[in-house]
């Protein structure tokens, strides 16, 4: 009982802290809901065409300089990081290690925004090459835009400190 009590306060605290961070203006200021574009038929304006897939991080950039984030030169222990799938309302995947999963929004002209965030909690005694899990999550956060180019899904982020990243996913 008292261990109980002691995860649902944990639970609590947790997510107190999350929602009164100080990142919070960003993430209302994106967070109108808005229909799709449904008339697109060329899945260019189509997210219908991203729904359901599993996506694998293939490449990142940092204010147009990439950072040699390279998928294929990561070790077996991290094959299954940086994933990426969405359903209709949530997006969810896997950094490294931590799960995560957030409600997301679809505005006009490809824009897309996301809510809080949430992650499991297990600590990461290594991390890959050019690309910290807290790095990860924080740009998956801050999305505000997709496109599909040449099967590849490129999520856009702008972070509160004015940094331009590009996120690029192939399946």
């Amino acid at each position: 009982m008292k261990k109980n009590l002691f995860l649902f306060l944990l639970a609590g605290l947790i997510m107190s802290c999350a929602s009164t961070g100080g990142n919070m203006t960003d993430i209302e200021r994106n967070s109108e809901s808005v229909i799709p574009n449904s008339n697109d038929r060329t899945g260019t304006n189509n997210f219908s065409g991203v729904i359901g897939s599993e996506w694998k991080l293939t490449g990142v950039s940092v204010n147009g300089t990439d950072t040699q984030f390279n998928r294929n030169a990561l070790s077996d222990a991290f094959s299954e990081s940086f994933t990426l799938i969405f359903d209709d309302k949530m997006l969810s995947g896997r950094g490294a290690p931590n799960q995560y999963s957030a409600p997301y929004t679809l505005g006009e002209n490809r824009s897309i925004s996301t809510l809080i965030m949430r992650t499991t909690l297990m600590a990461s005694l290594f991390e890959p090459e050019n690309l910290k899990e807290y790095d990860y999550f924080r740009y998956m956060q801050y999305i505000n835009s997709w496109q599909l180019s040449d099967g590849r899904l490129i999520l856009s982020s702008l972070l509160d400190d004015g940094s331009e990243v590009k996120l690029i996913f192939e399946k």
